[in-house]
């Protein structure tokens, strides 16, 4: 192969990488602006929600920054990445506290939670429209809800060190006795 020929094609190349970067950026400012309005919720503890647990989580070998969180008397469950942390409460919802990874996978909060809002996942689950901006030790979280069969998965966002970080709680569609529960544990947030 000529050295023309070699040149072309490595100019070709290089042209169609960073037209496909262009179009991966262009998509993901898109979906940064497709967030609807949010309202705007600060977050202080409940002093009736009794924490009795610290829960002490280090930093993780993805390089997910360490935390410190109340909790209430909850069971902790089964065996969880160390990039996550599955309780259960006495109610019998469900919380999760995860690192869900960098914002080089995810892109910043705001294109993360646009992009989830954007994609229906299978079986008919499929993230609600309405968000709100949530102010509290945990971070400048966006809160969303998503509809997972007769539940619904409440979940706090956030970014943080590269990472987005989630706090979810998986309930009775109904049910927000949840609520004060995982706010007190937001507002007890300190990260190490």
């Amino acid at each position: 192969m000529s050295s023309t020929v070699k040149a072309v094609a490595v100019a070709t190349s290089v042209l169609l990488a960073g037209a496909a970067v262009l179009m991966f950026l262009v998509g993901r400012a898109d979906a940064a602006r497709e967030l609807p309005p949010m309202a705007v919720e600060t977050i202080t503890a409940d002093p009736s929600v009794k924490l009795v647990k610290t829960l002490a989580i280090p930093r993780s070998v993805d390089g997910c920054t360490g935390y410190r969180v109340g909790a209430p008397a909850a069971r902790r469950l089964g065996n969880t990445p160390d990039t996550a942390t599955t309780l259960m409460l006495p109610n019998a919802s469900s919380v999760y506290l995860t690192c869900m990874g960098p914002t080089s996978k995810w892109g910043p909060l705001r294109e993360f939670i646009a992009w989830k809002l954007k994609h229906k996942l299978d079986g008919g689950i499929r993230t609600l429209p309405t968000v709100t901006e949530v102010l509290s030790p945990f971070g400048a979280a966006i809160r969303t809800e998503t509809a997972v069969g007769s539940k619904t998965l409440t979940e706090w966002f956030t970014q943080r060190d590269g990472m987005i970080w989630g706090v979810g709680c998986l309930h009775q569609q109904d049910d927000t006795s949840f609520r004060p529960v995982i706010e007190a544990m937001l507002a007890s947030w300190s990260w190490s």
